[in-house]
């Protein structure tokens, strides 16, 4: 399936995901204001990316997309129980060069081992924040679903540079 989001970027996924309704989004993040959310209940994988209001020129010197992802990993240490910070890793999303790392937690209600990956790119005048938490075992297919969405991504408004 496709999806345009924040009218800058087109991303593929699964169809075996789908798009959550705000209410059931709200149960996972505290906030959905600049976020786009596909779910897989099957799998109990849930990939999101969010999005920051674009950059100025002295933001832009100031908020790197590195940085931006240290602050990731410090939300994370605030906020998720037994939070443990995995393998750092990187690759290309439209051009540019995107930082990532795994991490595990145990989910605050339940305490289930919850897993994932999380990285940041700056592909134009917004840092872009991919993530995605499981709580389900199969981690190749996971893995298989997010590689799809970041291999999938193309910037459609080049007007955003």
């Amino acid at each position: 399936m496709k999806s345009i989001i924040n009218n800058e970027i087109e991303i593929d996924y699964p169809d075996s995901f789908y798009v959550p309704e705000r209410e059931e989004m709200l149960k996972y993040y505290t906030t959905i204001t600049n976020r786009f959310v596909i779910r897989n209940a099957e799998k109990h994988m849930i990939i999101s990316v969010g999005w920051t209001n674009p950059l100025n020129l002295l933001s832009s010197v100031l908020v790197s997309d590195k940085s931006f992802l240290g602050n990731c990993d410090k939300n994370f240490r605030r906020m998720l129980k037994d939070y443990k910070r995995g393998e750092d890793f990187s690759c290309e999303i439209c051009g540019c060069e995107a930082n990532g790392f795994a991490f595990s937690y145990s989910a605050n209600d339940t305490g289930a081992p919850q897993n994932g990956k999380t990285l940041t790119v700056k592909p134009g005048k917004r840092i872009y924040v991919l993530e995605y938490v499981t709580s389900g075992d199969d981690r190749m297919f996971c893995n298989m679903a997010f590689n799809m969405v970041i291999n999938s991504i193309r910037l459609i408004n080049t007007e955003s540079k």
